[in-house]
Parts: structure tokens; C-alpha cells; sequence
């Protein structure tokens, strides 16, 4: 399993297509809208595997098949990004000889400052990159990606906003909310974190499958001898 360097050194981010990846240890970003974080309703009751197998099923049901997904959040959780397999193939390919030093491919959306009562508003080329807390997040163009900012406004609102990019269409969505262009701006108790292991765990560089299987045969190799 890969793991995080320590949090005194911060990983380098690659977003998937632009140049050659980082020298160093980084982690790839995918397009956040090609792996969006889906809602499921699934029993408390289920944990580990036996949750994902249910989750799987259910976004099979939703959206049929051919798709990856990784949870996001603590062992209740109840959303997961979800990707095409043909998509998640074609970003590891992307890391050609770079995959040793890829500590995960997360969706653009996760690489950015979070905290509660903190959203992170990215203003890019194709779109607007949004993180809405901990464990919520998209990416799409922008018109669509202000809708949902205005439907996500309709509840509780944030305590403030990290706008990162300018777009001054956000200007009047955003009026009378606290906000910042620097996270060393924000108001005093809203501390952004680096990335988490949750975050980390939404990796599509890995196959949950894969895993499991090679610890299941690990397993049958070393008990086969003592059960004869």
C-alpha cells in the first residue's frame, strides 16, 4: 500500500496531460468531472468490503456497468467518487515510467485546501474546481458548476469561502460570505489541511480487487503448508 511522505513534506501535484510529471514523489490529478462523488445509501451495519460490494451494485443499478469507485470518508461512509474503467486505464497509462513515484490518482477536486465550514472555490481553464468540507466536492463548467454552488447555498452555508482564481461571476453568488484569496487570510479557526488519508484513499492508481486477491493468495501460501 502506498503511503504519504510526512506532512513536512508536501506532495507535489500533477494534473494528468499537462508536461512531464513532477521528479519527485507527487500525486495526479484526474478531471474531477470524469469521477464525480455520488451519493449511497447503505446500512450502517456493513462494513469493509462487504460495504463497497453494496455500493458497487448500486451505482451498477444507477448507471450500469464498467465503472470504478473509491470511498471518501471515515468506515460509515456514504459517498464514493466514481469513475469509467476506460478512463481510470488511460490515467495510469498516462504515468508512463512515472508510476513508482505516483503516490495516488485522486480526482482534481480533492487536492484542495479543505476544512469544516471551509469551501474552496478554483476558478480554472475548463471550469470551476470546488471542495465544499471534507467530504464533499465536483468539478464542472461553469455555468453548471454555479447552479450547483446555488443549490448547495440553499443550505447551510460555509463559514468561509478560499477563492482561488478570480471569475467575477462568483462576486454577487458569494456576497456577504467571509472570504479569502489566501488561506492565511481566512478567519481565525478555519485552518485548511493538507491532504488527509481519506483523501489519499480515493486512489485510482490502485484496484481494490487486485489487492484483496493478493493478500488472499498470500494467505493460502503460507497456511496450505501448516494444513498438511
Amino acid at each position: 500500500m502506498r503511503k504519504a511522505p510526512p506532512s513536512s513534506t508536501p506532495l507535489a501535484f500533477w494534473r494528468i496531460g499537462d508536461g512531464a510529471p513532477p521528479a519527485g514523489p507527487f500525486v495526479a490529478l484526474a478531471p474531477g468531472a470524469d469521477a464525480p462523488l455520488l451519493t449511497l445509501t447503505l446500512p450502517a451495519t456493513l462494513k469493509g468490503p462487504a460495504r463497497e460490494d453494496v455500493a458497487r451494485r448500486q451505482i451498477r443499478d444507477r448507471l450500469g456497468p464498467g465503472l470504478d469507485l473509491r470511498p471518501l470518508g471515515a468506515e460509515g461512509w456514504t459517498r464514493a467518487a466514481v469513475a469509467h474503467r476506460a478512463d481510470v486505464l488511460r490515467w495510469r497509462g498516462a504515468l508512463g515510467t512515472a508510476a513508482a513515484r505516483c503516490r495516488g490518482i485522486l480526482p482534481d477536486y480533492l487536492a484542495l485546501p479543505t476544512a469544516p465550514g471551509l469551501w474552496s472555490v478554483q476558478a480554472g481553464r475548463d471550469g470551476l474546481v470546488v471542495r465544499l468540507g471534507p467530504e464533499d466536492g465536483f468539478t464542472a463548467e461553469p455555468d453548471l458548476a454555479r447552479q450547483m454552488l446555488r443549490q448547495a447555498l440553499a443550505g447551510p452555508g460555509p463559514a468561509a469561502v478560499l477563492r482561488l482564481g478570480a471569475d467575477a461571476a462568483l462576486d454577487a453568488l458569494f456576497d456577504g460570505l467571509a472570504q479569502a484569496t489566501d488561506p492565511a487570510e481566512l478567519p481565525a479557526g478555519i485552518v485548511p489541511r493538507p491532504l488527509a488519508a481519506a483523501d489519499l484513499a480515493v486512489d485510482f492508481a490502485r484496484d481494490p480487487h487486485a489487492d484483496a486477491a493478493g493478500i488472499e493468495t498470500r494467505l493460502r501460501r503460507a497456511l496450505w503448508p501448516a494444513a498438511l
